[in-house]
């Protein structure tokens, strides 16, 4: 069965960085694998929709840290951005949701022409990044 959730996620390979891979394979039983595997693509998927960019985009310029999927951060092409924040929710066994919060200075232009506002102040940002809520 191990086998089986190694095989299926060897496919996405590519997309996570070298310290996620490992993570991810060894993770344990096959449920675990998978699960590990959900949560490091739910944090990418969530990144590129924040910033409304597709699939294209290399996700292996992402590296995701955590301690037990807290306090999750981010390196974009090997550097820690500290203008993003991020969390993983269960909603039920193996379905996980990824919610990314940073500047919207950070999404392509075609988005951010779709957003009501996108100029903040760097004491409104901070507030609306550092805060507890969602």
């Amino acid at each position: 069965m191990q086998e089986r959730a190694i095989d299926f996620v060897s496919d996405f390979s590519s997309y996570f960085t070298y310290l996620e891979w490992n993570n991810i394979i060894n993770a344990g039983t096959s449920d675990e694998i998978l699960i590990e595997f959900y949560k490091y693509w739910c944090l990418k998927e969530a990144y590129i929709k924040a910033i409304g960019v597709g699939l294209g985009y290399r996700l292996d310029r992402l590296e995701f840290h955590h301690i037990g999927w807290t306090n999750i951060s981010v390196c974009i092409d090997g550097e820690e951005s500290m203008e993003w924040r991020f969390w993983l929710l269960e909603l039920e066994k193996r379905h996980w949701v990824g919610i990314a919060r940073g500047h919207p200075k950070r999404a392509v232009d075609s988005y951010r022409r779709t957003l009501s506002r996108a100029d903040f102040s760097d004491e409104e940002y901070c507030s609306g990044l550092f805060h507890p809520e969602y």
